[in-house]
């Protein structure tokens, strides 16, 4: 009855934490575009951010309450989950991904840089505060990165539209109305008016947030001792699926839109906000710790998922198979968690 209880409340907290979530992200937007602050700046920031702060809130909940290795089985978890859940499900669902050059060049650069700085920071299993601030520096660098090549990139009404920016039809039909209809709808509405329940709905997220994160540890801790099983499993795995879900639904979403760019510019983008923005902002509440579980297994699926993606982008085409094979990898990933064999 007990274990019953706590998994309503865990199912509970997380919903909690992920609608938090997005009512803060759609909050934030509002009073961003209130007070002019340009469109690419909203979409590297808030946007971004906003994805990742269900992990982000629950591992700061997780080392104030002495629990540093389930921050870092969370935010592990979450990136493999990101990368071979999302990303497989995604191209099974457009049946092919076109992987844009920039994404390459820029994204999964950056991605790759984040995940070889946070690798040579977890070699003794655990992430201080001075490590943390290494990470920290590397997020900050690589937004200031993406916000100069953001900026220069920036489309308006003038831009000239070829054929290797647009990776679909829908694509195409979305940058053909923004100089239009929506730009000039968006520039009337700020002019006008400073949304009040904007503001209101910006509290009650980080409230939410607040609260959700520190239910949602602290119903798994409570599920894990009942079931007499590793919380950094139940983190690396429950969790780490339940938090990724609507960035699951998202790319899903976007890829079978034909909007294959923007799922897997996602997934790089929260990728390096797990491994450096969460761990490295997590460590300044307290040491992150790798156990045993984390570091021998989560750790080298990590790095094999991460090759996996960075080798299948280099064709520019992530085929319908190799969709399969991330589904795959990751159900051996979860029988290797919960050694099952």
């Amino acid at each position: 009855m007990l274990l019953f209880f706590w998994s309503l409340v865990f199912a509970a907290a997380l919903l909690l934490l992920v609608k938090s979530a997005d009512l803060l992200t759609g909050s934030a937007i509002k009073l961003a575009a209130n007070l002019k602050i340009p469109a690419f700046i909203m979409g590297l920031t808030v946007v971004s951010l906003g994805t990742s702060l269900p992990e982000l809130s629950a591992s700061i909940a997780a080392v104030l309450r002495g629990r540093g290795e389930l921050a870092a089985a969370l935010a592990i978890g979450s990136t493999i989950a990101g990368i071979l859940l999302v990303v497989g499900a995604s191209v099974i669902s457009a049946k092919m991904l076109s992987v844009r050059k920039r994404l390459l060049d820029l994204d999964a650069s950056l991605f790759a840089i984040s995940l070889v700085l946070f690798y040579f920071m977890a070699r003794d299993q655990a992430i201080n505060a001075l490590e943390g601030i290494i990470l920290l520096a590397g997020f900050l660098v690589c937004i200031f990165y993406v916000m100069g090549a953001g900026k220069d990139d920036e489309l308006t009404s003038d831009s000239l539209l070829t054929p290797d920016l647009l990776s679909g039809k829908d694509e195409a039909k979305l940058v053909e109305i923004l100089p239009g209809r929506i730009e000039k709808s968006l520039a009337a509405k700020n002019e006008s008016e400073f949304s009040l329940k904007a503001f209101l709905q910006l509290v009650f997220g980080f409230a939410g947030l607040a609260i959700g994160a520190k239910l949602t540890i602290d119903s798994l801790v409570n599920v894990s001792d009942l079931l007499n099983a590793d919380g950094s499993i139940l983190a690396m795995t429950m969790l780490a699926i339940g938090t990724a879900l609507p960035e699951l639904l998202v790319a899903v979403n976007a890829a079978a839109r034909r909007m294959g760019s923007m799922a897997l510019g996602n997934v790089f983008g929260s990728s390096i906000i797990n491994l450096s923005l969460v761990l490295g902002a997590s460590s300044m509440f307290g040491k992150v710790i790798l156990d045993t579980v984390t570091y021998a297994v989560g750790l080298p699926f990590l790095m094999a998922s991460a090759a996996l993606l960075i080798i299948s982008g280099i064709s520019r085409r992530i085929h319908y198979w190799e969709g399969i094979m991330y589904l795959l990898v990751y159900f051996l990933f979860i029988v290797k968690v919960f050694d099952l064999f």
